[in-house]
């Protein structure tokens, strides 16, 4: 099953990036913008996948042999494939050919603009609801307007005994909201 964390907010990076270019969008194109900040995504069992005749593959040499032998099929990770191919139906229809490159990139930076807003209320609010305030602790924002192609980033503080404060968590949103469901699960447990 293929597992790629802050999923929509990547995707949103990806077709901003690739607006702001003048690169076709196919897959090649967007597999290799993704693998620039995110390599990881595309790696099985801590190798990086490669792309032949637009399917992922372990190694181009074997695919390349296997071709040669006869066989149709090369297909190894056809999760990654689909999920590929979605992506970049997703941006064939978020992708205005009517309007200017200018006014496109206006509109994919709102709805990344929008998006990492919208994210940021509902950790707020999550973390108001865990009731964590309370016990010490401190949600900070540290996502940039004016660099829209970074991932979101949060971080939360706990202040001790003594008034000082340390990091006890950063990452992106759904990191931040993963700790946060923990933190209120082991909460739970104990009550």
């Amino acid at each position: 099953m293929l597992k790629i964390s802050d999923l929509e907010e990547k995707k949103l990076i990806v077709a901003y990036s690739m607006a702001r270019t003048s690169k076709h969008i196919g897959l090649e194109n967007v597999w290799r913008q993704w693998c620039i900040w995110w390599r990881d995504d595309f790696s099985v069992n801590g190798g990086a996948l490669r792309m032949y005749d637009h399917k992922f593959v372990k190694s181009k040499t074997k695919a390349r042999e296997r071709v040669k032998a006869g066989e149709n099929n090369i297909q190894d990770f056809k999760e990654y494939d689909d999920f590929l191919v979605e992506l970049c139906v997703w941006f064939e229809e978020n992708y205005d050919k009517t309007i200017s490159k200018k006014c496109n990139i206006e509109i994919l930076k709102d709805k990344l603009l929008k998006y990492k807003a919208t994210c940021g209320n509902n950790i707020s609010i999550l973390f108001k609801k865990s009731g964590l305030k309370e016990q010490g602790y401190r949600l900070q924002n540290q996502t940039s307007k004016k660099h829209p192609l970074l991932l979101g980033k949060y971080l939360i503080f706990h202040k001790d005994k003594y008034g000082i404060q340390e990091c006890v968590a950063q990452g992106t949103y759904e990191q931040m909201v993963n700790w946060i469901n923990n933190k209120i699960e082991v909460k739970n447990e104990n009550e």
